[in-house]
């Protein structure tokens, strides 16, 4: 009967830590997902859900757009849970290996799935990213991480799809050709931009996806396609998403999650008496949206802390 195998040692004698397999750490992030789809079901009804998901995948991405100001906060973090779930799933058909970048790539996916990415506008991207592997008959798992960290673009592809300028016969596969396009280029970019930071920029592929943002957004504009901005914002969720305060220098917590009560640096004064906070949704009228100084004089009525409000 033959013995089994003992655990193998490092140089000092001590057992070698125990690696942990691919599907656990993808089972971890998968859990966080699905927390946030039950969350999203808790909050809002079924049918308030599904509506607010249709409005988010039929919206304008550009920065800034809140899913929470489009679709409530329920369809937002179903949106988020659901495409960070799609994602894990790619991992897993694509046997990739699960170590830091991964996770870090699924975490910015379930984060930006609250403003920016959504079910419809990061497959384009992807898809060309798989197509680059194919053509390099290389292994999809090897680009993995580029296709989900480049979906940063996706809203460029909602923007050209939702264009009030365009028809849909135009439109849809003007934008479903660009995100292949761009999901194309991607990976040699990045293994090339390497290159002019050597290393000193903690995060490539954001240096690559802005880029080549850029680029599209400028050969757009040479062919007189100008996207409109967008500001949709909201506030006033704290009680729900987390009990804090409008108060951030302090994190004080008014009795029964009010918002009011006297502030341990507020001298006695109550917080919410002296934060002026913006309204629930703020929509920026179109004039102010092209005034650079609209947003300054908003920051500078809307203090944030105790120290920058008490006189």
């Amino acid at each position: 009967m033959s013995r089994p195998k003992a655990r193998a040692s490092d140089t000092t004698g001590n057992p070698a830590p125990r690696e942990i397999s691919d599907r656990l750490i993808l089972g971890v992030v998968a859990l966080y997902a699905a927390a946030f789809v039950g969350f999203g079901f808790l909050v809002d009804t079924p049918s308030a859900v599904a509506r607010g998901l249709v409005a988010i995948l039929t919206s304008r991405d550009t920065l800034l757009t809140d899913y929470f100001g489009i679709g409530g906060i329920g369809a937002g973090c179903v949106n988020a849970g659901l495409l960070t779930l799609c994602a894990c799933l790619v991992y897993y058909k694509a046997r990739a290996k699960m170590a830091g970048a991964a996770v870090a790539c699924l975490f910015l996916v379930l984060g930006f799935g609250l403003f920016g990415k959504n079910l419809l506008n990061v497959w384009s991207i992807v898809l060309g990213v798989w197509l680059y592997a194919r053509f390099r008959r290389e292994p999809f798992a090897t680009h993995v991480n580029v296709a989900f960290f480049g979906a940063a673009l996706a809203p460029i592809f909602s923007e050209i799809l939702f264009s009030t300028s365009l028809s849909l016969a135009v439109s849809l596969p003007l934008a479903v050709v660009t995100g292949l396009v761009m999901g194309f280029i991607l990976a040699p970019a990045a293994a090339q931009l390497f290159k002019a930071h050597a290393g000193f920029s903690l995060y490539n592929m954001g240096f690559t996806a802005g880029l080549v943002g850029v680029l599209v957004v400028a050969l757009y504009k040479s062919y007189g396609f100008v996207p409109d901005p967008v500001f949709i914002w909201t506030t006033g969720n704290n009680v729900l998403l987390g009990g804090s305060s409008p108060c951030s220098s302090c994190r004080w917590s008014a009795p029964g999650s009010t918002g009011t009560g006297p502030c341990p640096r507020g001298r006695g004064r109550s917080c919410a008496s002296r934060v002026r906070r913006p309204p629930t949704s703020s929509r920026s009228p179109a004039s102010a949206r092209r005034s650079p100084t609209w947003a300054r004089a908003a920051r500078s009525r809307w203090p944030t802390s105790c120290s920058s409000a008490a006189t």
